[in-house]
């Protein structure tokens, strides 16, 4: 029982009626209620309107198939209005009829991951929007993702297409690869950044055209 208490993450034991029996103390931290409204409030209503679907099915399957919930996420309501992003695992006893479950606050990670995806999201904009052919690779010249309109220069209509790839794999001709490649090289080797390289390059159309390229070591 102490260490029941003494736990930091989200301790319960709920009975198959959705009704919590036991919660630690970190409950009460978490969500901000007093231990008796916990117990004596079905569960379900702390949870995100958005999330009670998904929640009401992870419990069925949970209760009538007997499969362990494992890193099931939703939000509650905490007292002040606010919400909370739980991760959740839990098994349920038969015999006993009781769930026994751990949760743990993951807000913060959800809020780090908002932010990343909202970066990606804006570099990705970025790199769509931008009037130039961009372009990244390994230290071995493999392709490791372009812009849309590299892609178009390479006749690949998905930058995705080209993760994996190697300029010998693409229209340039083999000069013209070995010519990329060698900058890669110097650059990667120098650890500086080589710019202005005047180049020509083979499109996928035929076309011959003369770049003027900038290439930085990251």
């Amino acid at each position: 029982e102490r260490l029941f208490d003494l736990s930091t993450d989200m301790l319960c034991v709920a009975d198959f009626d959705g009704f919590f029996r036991i919660v630690n103390s970190a409950f009460e931290n978490t969500l901000g209620y007093a231990r008796q409204v916990l117990l004596n409030t079905p569960s379900i209503d702390f949870v995100h309107p958005d999330d009670k679907a998904a929640t009401l099915a992870a419990r069925k399957r949970l209760l009538q198939a007997g499969e362990p919930v494992t890193c099931f996420e939703n939000r509650y309501r905490c007292k002040d209005g606010s919400y909370k992003w739980l991760a959740w695992n839990a098994v349920a006893s038969p015999k006993e009829k009781f769930v026994y479950a751990v949760a743990r606050d993951i807000t913060g990670q959800k809020a780090v991951q908002q932010a990343l995806a909202g970066q990606r999201d804006l570099f990705k904009h970025v790199l769509a929007n931008v009037p130039a052919s961009i372009f990244w690779k390994d230290r071995n010249s493999v392709y490791l993702g372009a812009n849309q309109r590299f892609a178009q220069d390479t006749g690949i209509q998905d930058p995705d297409e080209l993760v994996g790839k190697t300029d010998y794999e693409l229209a340039w001709t083999r000069e013209q690869a070995d010519f990329y490649r060698a900058c890669d090289r110097e650059v990667m080797d120098s650890g500086e950044s080589m710019l202005n390289i005047e180049e020509s390059q083979q499109q996928a159309d035929g076309e011959m055209i003369e770049l003027l390229t900038n290439k930085v070591p990251l």
